[in-house]
C-alpha cells in the first residue's frame, strides 16, 4: 500500500506537476514585470518628487539614481514580461530591491537584527524555531513595499524565465542551428537528475 502511494506520488511530481513550472514562471514574470513597468514609469513621470525623496533618504547622486532606477524598472519590467534577457535584468532588479530595503525600509530590516540573541542557538530547539519565525521580526520585512518585487525578481534570477519566453526561443534557435539540443528539466529522467 505504501509503495503504491509512493509510486503515485512520484508520478504526480515527476511527470505531471513538474510541467506547471513553465506556466507559473510565465505568470510570475507577467505580473511582476507589469508592476515593475508601472513603478518605473511612475518614477520617470514624477522625477522631481522621486529625486527629492532619494535625496531625503541619503541616496548619493539622487537625480541620476532616480532616472536610473526608473529606467531600470520600466525597461526591466518589459523585458521580464517578454522573457528577454530575463536573468540579465533580474540581477540588477533584485539588487535594486535590496537597496530599497536598506534605504527606504531601514526599520523593517533592522527588526530582523534587533537583538544579539538572533544569532545564538538556544538550548531548546523549539524556542530557536520560534525565534526565527517570530512575526514581530518578519512581518515588517514581508509587508514592506519591496518584498514582492524582491521575491519575484529573485525567482526569475534563480530559475530563469521558463519555456514561454523569448529567451527560450532564442536558445531553441541557437541549439537548432548548432545541431545540439537542450533538454527541458521535465524530460530529464529522475535517475540522471540526482
Amino acid at each position: 500500500m505504501f509503495r503504491n502511494a509512493l509510486k503515485w506520488y512520484d508520478i504526480a511530481t515527476k511527470k505531471v506537476l513538474i510541467h506547471l513550472h513553465h506556466p507559473l514562471m510565465l505568470m510570475f514574470r507577467l505580473v511582476i514585470g507589469f508592476q515593475f513597468f508601472l513603478t518605473g514609469s511612475g518614477k520617470l513621470n514624477r522625477i522631481e518628487g522621486v529625486t527629492g525623496y532619494f535625496e531625503s533618504i541619503g541616496i548619493p547622486a539622487p537625480g541620476f539614481h532616480a532616472y536610473f532606477v526608473g529606467g531600470l524598472e520600466m525597461v526591466g519590467g518589459i523585458a521580464l514580461m517578454l522573457g528577454v534577457a530575463s536573468r540579465f535584468f533580474a540581477l540588477p532588479l533584485t539588487f535594486s530591491m535590496i537597496v530599497a530595503y536598506i534605504t527606504a525600509d531601514k526599520d523593517a530590516v533592522s527588526m530582523l537584527f534587533k537583538s544579539s540573541s538572533f544569532f545564538q542557538t538556544p538550548d531548546d530547539p523549539s524556542s530557536f524555531i520560534g525565534l526565527i519565525f517570530a512575526s514581530d521580526r518578519f512581518d515588517p520585512v514581508m509587508t514592506a513595499d519591496p518584498f514582492n518585487f524582491f521575491l519575484m525578481s529573485l525567482l526569475v534570477l534563480t530559475f530563469g524565465p521558463g519555456l514561454f519566453s523569448v529567451d527560450a526561443l532564442i536558445r531553441w534557435g541557437v541549439d537548432k542551428k548548432l545541431g545540439s539540443s537542450t533538454v527541458s528539466p521535465a524530460e530529464v529522467p529522475a535517475e540522471s537528475a540526482a
